[in-house]
């Protein structure tokens, strides 16, 4: 698909999510058993995953006291699962199976802001499997951070007094997108370190005087889901979508809508997408939807921070 060829729909993303119905109430989890072929991640009083149509949901993470998740994203196999959070008082990156089973802290962060993980679904240069989130590095900056699946070869790439927001893979795992506030897209492409690791060659402003907050690229196209606006402060806020391989970039707006909460995610063929929209009656809930915005159905009426298989 041609990120030029993509109309702007405003008012049709509008009715479409107006008049969206819920379906009926399934029921809400609590077993350990994940569904036959999940397909969405999500938060909702825990860790959840459901198959696309918004069934079989089931618990993969309970809640304790004063425990948290959030931003989950998908291991390339689909047998895993990042996210970041807090449980027994310990808060950072977290790595668990789909069953709920072999729980693992990757990366303790005592001053880490909630953030989306990203699960590279490539090697990164160095040829390791890498999770990308944002953290608090220097001084009270946010920085972009990642790590080895396994928990080794934890690195800070930006180091720096900027303001990160939460960073994306690119799909072949070379970079890694992300938006450095107030107002700036980057792609950082990264090379190997001698022993192991990844280091930043270069960082290239893709974006200037945008706000880009969550992203994620396709997993068959190169196309980029992003939520923002024209900076500073979003005049425009919603979800954009661009061509990543026509420069200069030219954003189109999918969803003119303030209302939608983190980034959306493409499913493995990248014809829909989910994404979550806060508001009222039937305009809230998950949603699932076209990548232009149109189509939108409801499948679920309560739940956060989405994240679609990539297989």
């Amino acid at each position: 698909m041609n990120c030029r060829s993509l109309s702007i729909r405003f008012v049709s993303a509008a009715v479409s999510l107006a008049l969206c119905v819920g379906l009926p109430a399934k029921p809400q989890g609590g077993g350990s058993t994940p569904p036959p072929n999940p397909a969405i991640a999500f938060v909702d009083s825990g860790l959840k995953v459901m198959n696309a149509d918004g069934t079989n949901v089931r618990t993969v993470v309970a809640l304790g006291r004063r425990d948290s998740v959030a931003g989950p994203s998908w291991s390339p196999d689909g047998q895993q699962l990042a996210f970041c959070g807090v449980r027994g008082g310990v808060r950072g990156i977290w790595r668990v199976n789909l069953d709920g089973t072999g729980i693992q802290l990757l990366a303790p962060q005592a001053g880490i802001v909630l953030s989306s993980t990203d699960w590279s679904r490539a090697p990164a240069p160095d040829g390791r499997f890498k999770i990308t989130f944002r953290s608090t590095g220097v001084g009270d900056a946010l920085d972009v951070f990642v790590v080895n699946t396994d928990g080794t070869g934890l690195q800070n790439l930006t180091n720096s007094n900027d303001q990160d927001s939460s960073p994306g893979w690119t799909r072949d795992g070379t970079g890694i997108y992300h938006g450095t506030l107030p107002t700036s897209c980057r792609l950082m492409q990264l090379g190997a370190v001698p022993g192991g690791g990844v280091t930043a060659l270069a960082s290239v402003d893709m974006l200037t005087n945008w706000d880009f907050i969550e992203c994620q690229v396709g997993n068959t196209s190169n196309l980029l889901l992003f939520r923002g606006g024209p900076g500073p402060g979003f005049p425009t806020a919603g979800i954009w979508v661009v061509d990543t391989t026509v420069l200069p970039w030219s954003p189109q707006l999918v969803y003119a809508d303030g209302q939608v909460q983190r980034a959306p995610a493409f499913a493995p063929n990248d014809q829909r997408i989910v994404l979550r929209r806060n508001g009222n009656g039937q305009t809230a809930g998950i949603f699932t939807a076209n990548p232009d915005g149109s189509g939108a159905l409801r499948i679920r009426s309560s739940g956060t921070d989405v994240a679609w298989r990539h297989n």
